[in-house]
């Protein structure tokens, strides 16, 4: 009989993709329909716990450059507050983060965070930065940009 693991049936997901469920952009309807798919089948979000300075600071900007009024940009900071989204900070991650931006030519750490929680958790990562899913995905198949497939 097969074991199972703490993290089976669960995804992490980085800002790219959390931020096309609470605004309107390219694609956000493909987005918000495996959002749909995932509560459907129970499947269980993670992320590291930046995720939530990473998603405040996007609608913060899109409200100060006038793309979204204030009161909306709130209300859809509420909306991801109510995604159940398991935010981790596993021993080691930042470490591992910082190993996998220097070693596959990352500016940033944060976005590397994702990639090493997935690592650590043993899940898939779910990310429609293209940047992001460039650097690293041609080395696994542990990231998918879910937008980009057919």
């Amino acid at each position: 009989m097969r074991r199972r693991t703490k993290f089976e049936s669960c995804v992490c997901v980085d800002a790219s993709l959390v931020v096309k469920w609470l605004v309107d952009e390219p694609d956000s309807h493909r987005a918000l329909a495996l959002l749909e798919e995932w509560i459907v089948q129970g499947t269980r979000l993670i992320a590291p716990s930046l995720l939530d300075y990473e998603v405040g600071s996007v609608l913060r900007k899109l409200a100060a450059r006038g793309v979204l009024p204030i009161d909306s940009a709130r209300e859809r900071l509420h909306l991801y507050e109510a995604l159940d989204i398991e935010l981790l900070s596993p021993p080691f991650l930042i470490r591992r983060a910082w190993e996998l931006s220097v070693s596959h030519g990352l500016y940033t750490v944060y976005d590397a965070s994702y990639v090493a929680l997935a690592e650590l958790t043993g899940t898939r990562l779910y990310a429609c930065d293209g940047a992001l899913v460039r650097a690293l995905g041609g080395s696994t198949d542990m990231i998918i940009n879910p937008l980009d497939q057919e």
